[in-house]
């Protein structure tokens, strides 16, 4: 059986009284316990989605990834939310697209299709740049153009607006 592992993990806190919300992204590479795999007690953040899939914890991964969450952050987590590439494309296209104020050049050689056939090339210009929902998933799991997972996506001077 394969399974797949959690691209990106954000966690959403709302105040319905005071009508707002914060988000935080944690690293997916961030070595954590798994309470509920006796098979693999440990591994990195992502991968306990795929374990809880793969050993069929009640709830399946996104219970065992939020249980994780909940026992490394100290945070209740009281719903999740899954959504695939597909998903996360059609969100973006059905607002319009998103814009997005890239920090810094983004040149990566190497990104990967889909289907695994081979690389494209992707550039992303310093700069604000409206993206269509394929173009902001390719900004959003682009690798190679940067020193590290998620250095654009978390940088404080990322930021995005909507149409």
């Amino acid at each position: 059986m394969r399974t797949a592992r959690a691209d990106a993990i954000v966690v959403v806190g709302v105040n319905f009284a005071s009508k707002s919300a914060g988000m935080l992204s944690v690293a997916r590479d961030l070595w954590v316990q798994l309470p509920g795999i006796p098979e693999q007690p440990e591994s990195k953040l992502n991968a306990a989605y795929h374990y809880g899939e793969y050993y069929a914890v009640p709830g399946g991964g996104p219970a065992e990834l939020s249980t994780t969450l909940a026992n490394t952050l100290g945070l209740r987590i009281d719903r999740y939310v899954v959504v695939n590439f597909l998903a996360f494309e059609q969100g973006i296209d059905a607002i319009g697209g998103i814009d997005i104020d890239v920090p810094h050049p983004i040149h990566d050689p190497a990104y990967p299709l889909r289907d695994g056939s081979g690389t494209l090339v992707i550039d992303f210009p310093q700069g604000w740049v409206h993206m269509d929902g394929s173009t902001a998933l390719i900004y959003a799991r682009t690798r190679h153009g940067d020193t590290g997972d998620g250095q654009h996506q978390n940088s404080q001077h990322d930021q995005r607006r909507l149409p």
